[in-house]
């Protein structure tokens, strides 16, 4: 275990910003090389791990975006935004399973995600079990009671489960 100087940790953190700046203006070659060289000084820097995977996401680069994202999760199981974008990342691939197993954990270690729980709430409702996703819809009220997204859906569900409880009833 090696004791990081202060110079270590000051370049580390500018390198971050200078990072998210680049990601901000949508150069992600920049940010990419950038988080690179914050990498070699701190191979488990957990954000600039998950800021690296969003950057090979944008960038096109799906399948090399899951190491970094593998890597920032193992160093930091807490860190609710590498479950995110890993996430992401599995929607992308079509893993539905996953990508809520995933959000689920950001959940988990961030009760307040509305991002990760509206996205477990929209792959509920794709697929079509009404009233896991009307759940899903209600937990993201929990946390936005004004989401208009989560309320419209919401009412979605209770209709659907109403004309299912109506086609059940005896016809007289």
């Amino acid at each position: 275990f090696k004791q990081k100087t202060a110079y270590e940790i000051s370049l580390g953190l500018v390198g971050s910003e200078m990072c998210i700046r680049d990601r901000n203006q949508g150069d992600w070659e920049n940010a990419e090389s950038e988080l690179r060289e914050l990498l070699k000084l701190s191979h488990n820097h957990s954000m600039g791990l998950v800021h690296l995977g969003t950057c090979m996401i944008a960038m096109g680069k799906s399948e090399q975006a899951e190491k970094p994202l593998n890597k920032a999760i193992e160093a930091n199981p807490k860190l609710s935004e590498a479950w995110y974008q890993r996430g992401l990342l599995y929607v992308d691939f079509g893993r539905s399973e996953k990508a809520i197993s995933d959000f689920e954990a950001a959940v988990r270690t961030d009760p307040q995600h509305l991002d990760a729980r509206l996205r477990i709430a929209a792959i509920l409702h794709e697929g079509r079990d009404v009233d896991k996703a009307a759940t899903a819809w209600r937990k993201v009220l929990d946390v936005d009671s004004q989401n208009r997204l989560a309320r419209r859906r919401l009412e979605e569900c209770r209709e659907q489960i109403n004309s299912k409880r109506e086609a059940l009833l005896p016809k007289d």
